[in-house]
Parts: structure tokens; sequence; C-alpha cells
């Protein structure tokens, strides 16, 4: 066992500076299954590599690392049954022989058809709704396998190493609970053709604000039969949109919530008095259509109540597998969404500066690195609470020695982070706009380096002219709320 390991469970590791998985965290202590018991990582992990930050002092060959672990590599033949284990096509209890037939059976099959793989979204979806909730699924780490076929499942990661991923290959149960994706849907480059989250690697995402939301709400309420009698929005995000639209047709609205089920009625103030009635159809309001699957859910519950109920949205993705009857303009995948910028699907894939973003900004005057900046620390004003998930790394020109006060922040306002970065240098003096823009490109581009099974990637910086300069250091999409665009 490594004695210099400080790790006590999968998550923040401080001496590497990295956020170890728990496979990671067994090859740190030099209890792993590898032949040198996770040697190799701890030494690249001590040398600032695969995405660590070397210590002050390191320690390549620590005392009793693989004690009591087999040393000697395994024999040839365990170690090729070894590889196999979590291939795809491998049943549990099957010879070596049976278990490489399936494996070259699957990589003939893929390789044929070009090595499709489905989509982050698609394979994350299989394996949260289909494989991990089945009575064959055994629980890995941050995976699984299944006890089936024996298969590594997860819902990220390789074609080769996660059944899932393949495109050409299905659930192996008699009744399939997920099938291959058919060949017409499928690219010559491994890549979906089509499919709502289609996404081109070079463009540039738009980003909406909400000023430009209202103004495509009155463009939407234009389009919408004169008669309408009732507006009703899909909660949550739907209701803003759906509240603009009856404000301005002057008419009642309600609410269809997914998760209860029903629909209720919103109420009113004094000011729905007059000409409020109508025998016109209802219309159903969301705010984006991007797969379709909201509307297709929530339609059948606003039914029974209005049989003629029309679908609307504000945006609509144009590859979206079911669309509203009627939408203000088209808006292709992958955007960003003001409102709604830290509850989408990109979050685990954003890193973001603090002040400006997850705050409001130090006002000059309270910038003098003592009593009035400490209170400012203190009670510093929410912006944009990030809470869905964990934001995986922020990225700060504060000064190293107010981290307690900052983490303190971020816990009182409910925002867990995997790594904190802030500026090394001795006082607030030393940063300029090129060095804190250097500073922040610098650890972007580490990030942006690492796996991740959303994309694209992003960096959310609070100032353009640092959002531009970071765009340019890293070769990374920035994010600028303020200035209301993203930064190829």
């Amino acid at each position: 066992m490594n004695p210099l390991c400080e790790c006590a469970l999968a998550g923040w590791c401080e001496r590497h500076k990295l956020h170890k998985s728990q496979r990671m965290v067994e090859h740190c202590k030099g209890q792993s299954d590898a032949s040198d018991c996770g040697l190799k990582y701890w030494r690249a992990w001590e040398q600032g590599q695969i995405g660590a930050t070397a210590p002050p002092h390191p320690v390549l060959n620590p005392e009793g690392f693989c004690q009591g672990k087999r040393t000697a590599p395994p024999p040839k033949v365990k170690k090729a049954a070894s590889a196999k284990r979590g291939c795809v096509g491998c049943g549990g209890g099957q010879s070596l022989i049976a278990k490489g037939s399936k494996y070259a059976a699957a990589m003939w099959r893929w390789k044929r058809e070009g090595s499709p793989v489905r989509s982050d979204q698609e394979t994350a979806a299989i394996f949260h709704e289909q494989c991990k909730p089945c009575q064959y699924f055994k629980p890995e780490g941050e995976g699984g396998s299944c006890e089936q076929c024996g298969c590594r499942l997860s819902p990220s990661g390789g074609a080769m190493v996660n059944r899932i991923r393949m495109a050409t290959e299905s659930c192996p149960l008699p009744e399939p609970k997920w099938q291959a994706t058919p060949a017409k849907a499928r690219g010559s480059s491994g890549k979906f053709k089509k499919g709502p989250f289609a996404y081109r690697q070079g463009g540039t995402p738009e980003f909406v604000t909400m000023s430009r939301l209202m103004e495509d709400c009155k463009r939407l309420a234009s389009l919408l039969p004169p008669d309408t009698s009732r507006i009703i929005g899909v909660a949550r995000s739907g209701l803003t949109a759906a509240n603009m639209v009856a404000m301005i047709m002057h008419r009642p609205v309600s609410a269809v919530r997914q998760s209860m089920g029903d629909l209720i009625e919103l109420g009113n103030g004094w000011r729905l008095t007059g000409s409020i009635h109508s025998s016109g159809p209802a219309v159903l309001i969301d705010d984006t259509c991007m797969t379709g699957n909201s509307f297709k859910q929530v339609t059948p519950i606003v039914r029974k109540h209005f049989p003629n109920v029309l679908t609307a949205a504000v945006y609509v993705n144009p590859n979206a597998n079911h669309k509203p009857d009627l939408w203000a303009r088209d808006l292709p995948w992958p955007h960003l969404l003001e409102w709604n910028l830290f509850n989408s699907i990109l979050c685990p894939g954003m890193a973001v500066d603090f002040d400006g973003i997850l705050c409001h900004d130090c006002p000059p005057d309270d910038d003098d690195d003592g009593p009035r900046y400490a209170r400012f620390l203190r009670d510093a004003k929410p912006l944009y609470l990030i809470r869905r998930t964990q934001v995986p790394l922020i990225v700060t020109a504060r000064l190293e020695k107010y981290r307690a006060q900052t983490l303190d922040w971020l816990g009182r306002h409910g925002i867990s982070v995997g790594a904190l970065v802030m500026w090394p240098g001795a006082n607030h003096r030393e940063r300029t706009l090129e060095k804190v823009s250097q500073f922040k490109a610098e650890h972007y581009r580490r990030f942006l380096a690492k796996r991740h099974h959303i994309h694209p990637p992003l960096f959310v910086e609070s100032d353009a002219r640092q959002a531009e300069r970071i765009a340019q250091l890293s070769r990374g999409l920035v994010v600028c709320p303020v200035a209301g665009r993203c930064f190829p």
C-alpha cells in the first residue's frame, strides 16, 4: 500500500490537484489489479502528467507501494483473460475461446460499418434509463457490467471497452431493451449524420440573452391564432415564455407539471378583465424544443382538459424528432440560453470564472486587499448559482490567500466544486489583463485536454476582453454573458 496516498475516497486529490475516480484511487493507493499495482499512474501524477499538477517534492518510488500485492507480470494467458474481462460481447461464465470469439465478432461488425459510435447523450441515456435499473446490472465504480453477457457498461468511455458506445451493438437480453442504431442513421465517419444533438466541430454556438427571449416571445405571440382562449406553460422554463405571451394576448395562463402529471390554474391579478373569453384553442408553450420529448409527454395531459390544444415553442432545434405546431425561430444545437445556462446538459463540461459569474463583481472601491475586500468576500451577492451539478473547474484571479473565504461562500450558497484554481501572486497589484487572461487560458487548456462526455466544453468568463483573449490563447470556446456571445 502507498503510504503517501492522501485519497480517502473518489473525488478531489489535494496532492495532485486532480479529480480522481475510484479506479484512479486504487492506482494511487497501490491496490489496483494492474501488474505494477498502479505505479506507472502514480509516477505520471507525481511528474505533473495526465492532467495532474506535480507536488513540490515528487516521490517516484514510494516505499512499500505494492506491499502485499503481486509485482511480477502475470502469465500471458491470464493477462489476455484480464484484457477480455470488460470487452464487448464477453459472456460471464464462458470459456476464453467463446469470449474471444464473441469479442472478435462484435469488433468485426463495428469495423465493417465504419466504427460508428453513439453520441455522448445517447450513451448516457441508455446507461441510466435502461442498463442501470436492469436486474442484471452490477455496479462497478462509475459504471458497471452486465451479468448476462459480462460486458462493461458506462455512461461514457470509448467503444472498445463500453458496449453501449458501439452503435452496431444491442442489449443481449432475449427481448433487447435497446437496439443497434440503424445503418441509415449513421455517418461514414462514425458520427451520427442526424439527430437532435448533431454537432459539427468548429461551429460557434449561439448565445441567447434574456432580452432576446422577450423579443422572440412577442414574435411567437403574433403567430398564434387571434381567438386563442388560454396559454399553458410547461414548468419550469416554459412558464417564462408562456407568461409573456399570455400578457401580450391578454389571456389566462395555466401550467402543466410533467413531474406531477397534472394541469393547474395559475390565477391572475386585477388586470385580467374585459375581453378575456374565447372559444378558440388553448396553446401549450415551452421556451425550447430540443428533441420534442417534453411535448410528447405533456401534450396528452393537456388534451384531457383541452382536446383542441395547439403546441408552440419560442425556439426549435431543426433536428428535433417531434416538432410543435408553431414556433418563433429555429435554434440549432449547440446553443446557450442565458436563463438556463447553468441548468443545461453542458454543465459537466464547463469551467467558470468566479466574480461576475457566480457572484457580482467587486466594486473598485472595495478592492483594497484589506478589510473592505474581506467584507466583500463574505457578503458577495450571488449572480448565477450552479446547483444542478458539481462545477468541474473554477479559475479565478482572486488571490490564493483568500481560498478559505471563497470556499466558505461556495458552501453557504450550495455550490460544489471539483477544482478551485486561484491567483498565486502575493497581492492584487500584480494582476494585469494580459497576465490574468494567460493564467485562465493555461488552466482552461489543461481542462480541454481531458476527456469530456458532453461537447462542446466551455469556459464562462465575465469580462469580454478577457473572454476574447482566453479563446485566442486556449483555442477553446469561451462564453461571456455580459457580451451576450461566444468567442470561438
